[in-house]
């Protein structure tokens, strides 16, 4: 659509792009759709509701308001250095990295700790991309 940050940079350089996507860029799954619940899913979040063999994702959507306020907390952050130099910034916010933010101190308090070394391989390898760019 020509709305990318190097476009609208040229037009006006103060720009703060702020953007959102399900699996961040770069990575297998940069190109794929994605929404709250799969975010609870791919995070192992419903692992720890519902019954053992029927897990079930929460009700609220909590992975779509930690991207929001993720990719919110990104926005206020760029006017500083904007404020300073005159320049703006891509933003960026994604899915699963918040996601796995939000899941990580449960696994932790659940005594799953060896679920933390899969969170880590997870985003190392791209598949995560990073929650605030």
């Amino acid at each position: 659509y020509g709305l990318d940050y190097a476009s609208l940079k040229a037009v006006k350089p103060d720009i703060i792009l702020a953007s959102a996507t399900a699996f961040g860029r770069g990575g297998p799954y940069s190109e794929r759709i994605g929404f709250d619940g799969i975010g609870q899913v791919m995070s192992g979040a419903v692992s720890r509701t519902g019954l053992p063999d029927q897990p079930i994702r929460t009700a609220v959507p909590y992975v779509d308001y930690a991207t929001a306020l993720s990719l919110t907390i990104g926005a206020m952050m760029a006017l500083y250095p904007r404020n300073a130099t005159g320049e703006g910034q891509e933003v960026e916010a994604a899915l699963l990295p918040s996601a796995l933010m939000m899941s990580n101190a449960l696994w932790l308090a659940s005594g799953a700790g060896d679920r933390t070394a899969d969170v880590q391989a997870l985003v190392s390898t791209g598949r995560g991309g990073g929650v605030v760019r």
